[in-house]
């Protein structure tokens, strides 16, 4: 074995053993905090996996379910909720793979996500349901909507993704999706990608009207959800690489009734996105809120709440 070979082999094991040790500082980092974070308190069981939910109020349900990036959990409705409970029976629910419920190592899909929702539905709120969704969920709720009508009511969109997403077939995602399958490469991907300096700054800055309104606690949640268990973490991230929780969104909205969009006036007004759904479905109500962005139902939740009622 010649020099070059054993510097090379040298480097690349020095390299995979500082990464696996910044791996093992940032998990024994997160689970030393002592700021802990509310999770929901009960439990529904999906194909053997636990699925978090909390439920509060009386009257018709109202389903809220969270966006499904990195960050993303039922904490996204923690302002909002009690308000909509006060005439509702309010249910907030963790995604499998998100938030407080399990995250099985395996590829995530749109489909397996409508599953999900759609037993929720049929075993814990038993009756026809209102939902509102945030996010790259939607076209998923849509789905839910389309193939079992006598679960939905009215469907609310909020700051929903652009309905002609696509699932690639090839391409850079793909080499990027087998890369993070590597177990200490691919934590660290993970790691960088949903680092505290991303959510402490980034994040405010970029999805919320007035980021210095933004608490200290709701970032923590983020950043605290966003590492639970990071092996299934990581299943997902590299699902979302690939865009597989896509569904053919547009041939649904087409299709949809009683369907609204409550969108923050300064995040999606701005792009193309809310005049693909024009094109798509005249009959859809869009409710702009002012002053905020990516999270209307945090940022202005009396004025979202009001627009909810409204729709409702």
């Amino acid at each position: 074995m010649n020099k070059k070979v054993k510097k090379t082999i040298f480097l690349l094991t020095g390299g995979i053993t500082a990464l696996g040790l910044w791996n093992q500082y940032l998990e024994k980092t997160i689970r030393s905090e002592d700021e802990p974070v509310d999770q929901p308190q009960e439990v529904f069981y999906f194909r053997k996996f636990a699925i978090r939910y909390s439920c509060m109020g009386e009257g018709s349900p109202v389903l809220l379910i969270h966006d499904i990036g990195g960050n993303s959990s039922s904490v996204e409705w923690s302002e909002s909720a009690p308000l909509l409970a006060r005439s509702h029976k309010v249910y907030m629910i963790d995604l499998p793979g998100f938030g407080c419920s399990d995250k099985p190592v395996m590829t995530y899909t749109g489909y397996f996500f409508a599953d999900a929702v759609a037993d929720f539905i049929r075993e814990v709120i038993k009756e026809k349901t209102d939902i509102i969704v945030s996010g790259q969920t939607s076209g998923i709720i849509l789905s839910v909507s389309k193939m079992e009508p006598d679960l939905v009511r009215k469907i609310i969109l909020v700051n929903p993704s652009s309905p002609d997403l696509r699932q690639p077939v090839s391409g850079w995602r793909r080499v990027l999706r087998s890369v993070c399958k590597v177990p200490v490469l691919g934590t660290f991907m993970y790691n960088l990608a949903h680092n505290r300096l991303h959510m402490e700054g980034v994040v405010p800055a970029r999805q919320f009207y007035r980021p210095q309104n933004v608490s200290k606690k709701l970032i923590h949640a983020f950043y605290k959800n966003a590492h639970r268990n990071e092996n299934g973490a990581i299943s997902v991230f590299t699902s979302q690489i690939n865009n597989m929780f896509a569904v053919p969104t547009g041939t649904f909205v087409k299709e949809a009734k009683d369907l609204s969009i409550i969108y923050g006036k300064y995040s999606l007004e701005e792009f193309p996105v809310l005049r693909k759904y024009k094109v798509l479905n005249s009959g859809i109500l869009f409710a702009p809120i002012e002053e905020s962005k990516k999270f209307p139902q945090l940022e202005m939740p009396d004025v979202f709440t009001a627009q909810v009622e409204a729709i409702l």
